[in-house]
């Protein structure tokens, strides 16, 4: 007999109905405050830099978002420097992190809901369960993404069920997927990877999973959005952005900063998943790698995922971002930067005018 959901949770003992949502329950912590001393400290940076460079790049540096925080301190909330750190910029493949939380939230959501069904049978229904349960939920997840395939998750595609000795069912991320997954931050020359995944997971999971987990705000319209599959014939889905554009891969320095603190603090799904994360977070290059000024600086990072690209919707010439693990002397931050116009002819090297000011605020940071 195929697995049923079980709606009465007496049948096994337990007293009561188990409640089990494809999403968070609750926004993640830890919470992060405004630091008016060290965003000073951010600006006076920012100022002290500029009057380095020619007038171009002075206006240039000016377009940057930044959020900086020092991370390792077990403080709750957690304080962090900021200049336009709450507006909405397209941002590129920085925006690809996003898949590898919504991945692991999805394991653990449907390995919370395994024990509600009847133990036994094939995994291909216990998916097909799944699927019944959290399906409708999740399509109607996000109102402003309309029907369509989009709004779907490839569960069979996406996840490995592996029946316990009681028979009841834990999945796993499939292989192909974690593949990807690492490829997204290993390899950032390519979007494949990117593509693969938004296209098992959907738009519908991806972007509920971030409001769900504090890092979207569906009213204000500002966090972090990604409704984009690179290319791959879906539609895309825009949120407006601060150039006077739209954007369908769009965010706020401040929802990426918290998402990779919740992710370094171990409360990002789970323990074990945020360390899996990090995990791979550590194998990406950040644009510090590319700059022959690296070692004037005094930290060195720990892993990074990079954008780079124009967005004629977002009315932006081609910009650069980051998220970035960073550490100085042994003390971990986090740096989160977007919205750098590339300099001509120099498309790399100029980043070095943004390290300068993160520079600055980590070696001031008490």
């Amino acid at each position: 007999m195929n697995l049923m959901y079980i709606y009465d949770r007496k049948f096994q003992g337990l007293g009561a109905p188990l409640v089990a949502e494809p999403f968070a329950d609750q926004a993640y912590g830890p919470q992060m405050i405004f630091d008016p001393i060290r965003t000073k400290d951010l600006t006076d940076a920012i100022q002290a830099v500029k009057k380095t460079l020619k007038l171009k790049d002075q206006q240039r540096l000016e377009k940057v978002a930044f959020t900086i925080a020092k991370l390792g301190t077990g403080e709750d909330p957690v304080k962090y420097a900021g200049v336009k750190m709450n507006d909405m910029f397209f941002s590129a493949s920085l925006l690809k992190l996003t898949l590898l939380y919504a991945s692991f939230e999805l394991v653990s959501r449907v390995n919370n809901l395994a024990p509600s069904f009847l133990p036994g049978g094939s995994p291909t229904a216990f998916l097909a369960n799944v699927q019944h349960v959290f399906g409708p939920s999740i399509a109607s997840a996000v109102p402003s993404i309309p029907d369509g395939e989009w709004r779907k998750v490839k569960f069979d595609a996406t996840l490995v069920p592996t029946r316990g000795g009681s028979g009841v069912y834990k999945v796993k991320l499939s292989s192909q997927h974690l593949s990807d997954l690492n490829a997204i931050v290993a390899n950032q020359l390519q979007d494949w990877a990117a593509r693969n995944c938004m296209r098992r997971l959907g738009y519908s999971y991806v972007n509920g999973a971030l409001a769900a987990g504090g890092f979207f705000d569906p009213k204000s319209k500002k966090g972090i959005w990604y409704a984009n599959d690179l290319g791959g014939g879906w539609k895309q889905f825009y949120v407006p952005v601060a150039t006077n554009g739209k954007s369908s891969t769009a965010m706020t320095t401040l929802a990426m900063a918290r998402l990779l603190t919740a992710m370094h603090r171990g409360t990002l799904v789970d323990q074990a998943s945020s360390q899996e994360m990090m995990g791979i977070m550590s194998r990406g290059g950040s644009w510090l790698s590319l700059s022959a000024s690296a070692n004037s600086l005094s930290f060195t990072s720990m892993g990074a995922k990079v954008g780079h690209h124009p967005s004629a919707d977002a009315k932006v010439s081609s910009v650069k971002s980051e998220g970035a693990f960073l550490n100085r002397n042994g003390v971990p931050f986090v740096a989160v930067w977007q919205n750098y116009p590339d300099a001509i002819p120099n498309v790399v090297g100029d980043v070095i005018n943004v390290y300068r000011v993160i520079d600055e605020v980590v070696k001031k940071w008490p």
